[in-house]
């Protein structure tokens, strides 16, 4: 069945700096609604007409816990919307999100600290504010679907990249689309079957108003370009002079994004955003700022946290912390993927709301510097040695947790640590390298460096590894039990799944012992 799909982007008066892989960049003024319609190719063609917005008062809106839970989403009709949002004020809710008023829950969920105008929102930017909509099927179309994707925009150029709105990305796969304006000034539609898909309009754009459309048309296998009803270029780039075609621009997993930085594009299962907005937002984004005593190094590390319901760092009342390492598929500096596979024990120990949770981010340089371990990807290697330091995300974590043990609030003797995968190197190595800070430790799917198994001793720790897992081999966990068993320990325990790979562990650990971050924060040092 053809399904025709509108995605009317409207974003108005506003300037909207943005940045790509080449940096940070071009401001753009984009007018104040978006929609997605399913209809005709050629009503949204006829439609493809230059229109303008003039935004009133402005006012600062910042991402915050809301009480008015987004709407379920719902699959939409082949025949109508499939989403529409308004940025207009009074469709706002609780400076959270904005409603789709197609009624298909595809709501816009506010990230940071855009400019609210009376009919407008305005991004910085940076990376730092934007609004995106959760994944959904809706939103992935093939090649045997037809959709259109229409844009209201104004650019200020700055000679740099920079993204107005887009679908995909988050890792350079194949499977985007959007609008980004070029270095030169002029408007690019990207569709990415291969990285070099980008078409560019035949003049600049300079800093008036402006309509762009994409329109894939399965019944005339064409996908063209408009910008102000006026057809743009429909081959690829002049060294491959190959007409666009009706293709895959899937990208399972990720948001649609209008605003944000190129850079700091995520992936977000709808799974999370969708299904657990408000428990989401109650997670403060904070920023670690972290410099090296000794080389100098600097490094930001985002975090999430979560306080206790009536915490204060100085009524007497203590509190276990609980830290969570993410694994390597949730890299990154959006300071939200590293949610992805932590949401559901995160949400069981917010409902105990009784420990301090805290949820960093690292970010992916090929396993050098800047993620959990200097592993260099090669995870499948069981012989781990401890290198002279720590990586420097690693080292802003230990001076992170050296922070927080010095707040009141924070039991000393109840600091724990979960890690998975990638998460569960750095969670042994946090223990080999500070183990007086911590009392207890979940590690998954992760291989531990034996030579050093006698630092972890007097720590409290359970193991889980799936039999079946090809991208950590459980070798490397059973050369840890082994190291630590040869030296006496008596609080660590191993737990091997049968036909589990690296992904189901976690799964099966809660299937099998139940409360199990129940069990870790109410661990302490003096047990």
């Amino acid at each position: 069945m053809k399904k025709m799909i509108s995605l009317f982007l409207t974003l108005a008066t506003v300037i909207l700096a943005v940045s790509s892989c080449a940096g940070s960049g071009d401001t753009v003024t984009a007018v104040s609604h978006t929609t997605a319609v399913q209809t005709t190719a050629s009503t949204t063609t006829s439609a493809a007409k230059a229109t303008t917005s003039k935004p009133t008062t402005q006012t600062t809106v910042t991402a915050k816990p809301h009480s008015t839970p987004a709407p379920a989403v719902k699959n939409a009709d082949p025949e109508s919307l499939v989403f529409h949002l308004d940025f207009s004020a009074e469709n706002l809710v609780e400076d959270a999100y904005y409603k789709d008023l197609s009624g298909n829950g595809h709501v816009g969920y506010v990230y940071g600290s855009p400019t609210q105008n009376t009919d407008s929102v305005s991004f910085d930017g940076s990376g730092s504010s934007y609004v995106w909509i959760n994944d959904h099927s809706d939103l992935n179309f093939h090649a045997g679907q037809s959709y259109t994707l229409e844009v209201r925009f104004k650019a200020s150029p700055n000679g740099k990249w920079g993204c107005i709105a887009q679908k995909g990305l988050a890792d350079g796969r194949p499977g985007y689309f959007g609008f980004w304006v070029s270095d030169k000034n002029t408007l690019n539609m990207g569709i990415g079957v291969v990285k070099t898909q980008n078409l560019a309009a035949n003049s600049e754009i300079g800093e008036e108003w402006h309509q762009a459309v994409i329109i894939q048309d399965t019944k005339t296998k064409t996908v063209l370009f408009y910008l102000d009803g006026v057809l743009q270029s429909s081959t690829f780039p002049k060294s491959n002079k190959v007409p666009v075609k009706p293709t895959k621009v899937s990208s399972v997993g990720e948001s649609f994004t209008v605003g944000s930085s190129l850079k700091d594009h995520f992936s977000a299962e709808k799974e999370i955003l969708s299904d657990y907005p408000d428990k989401i937002y109650t997670l403060e984004r904070k920023y670690y700022e972290y410099t090296d005593a000794e080389t100098d190094e600097k490094f930001t590390l985002p975090y999430r946290a979560y306080y206790p319901t009536g915490y204060k760092a100085n009524d007497g009342k203590k509190y276990p912390v609980f830290l969570s390492l993410h694994g390597h598929g949730e890299c990154g500096k959006d300071n939200t993927a590293q949610l992805r596979n932590s949401i559901g024990h995160v949400e069981e120990l917010m409902a105990k709301d009784n420990c301090i949770i805290l949820i960093p981010q690292c970010e992916c340089d090929n396993g050098v510097n800047k993620e959990w371990v200097a592993s260099r990807h090669d995870f499948d290697k069981t012989d781990r040695t401890l290198t002279e330091k720590a990586t420097l995300a690693l080292r802003a974590v230990m001076a992170l947790m050296e922070e927080v043990k010095k707040d009141p609030a924070a039991d000393t003797d109840r600091i724990s640590v979960f890690g998975f995968s990638m998460g569960g190197f750095g969670a042994w190595e946090l223990l080999i390298r500070d183990p007086d800070t911590y009392a207890a430790a979940i590690i998954l799917s992760a291989a531990g460096i034996p030579s050093h198994a006698d630092k972890v001793l007097d720590i409290d720790i359970r193991a889980y590894h799936g039999a079946a897992d090809t991208t950590v081999p459980v070798s490397g966990l059973k050369l840890m039990e082994d190291a630590i068993t040869a030296l006496g320990g008596k609080k660590f325990s191993a737990t091997y799944f049968v036909g589990v790979d690296h992904n189901g562990c976690i799964g099966s650990a809660r299937e099998q012992d139940g409360d199990i971050f129940g069990w870790l924060i109410s661990q302490t040092k003096s047990d």
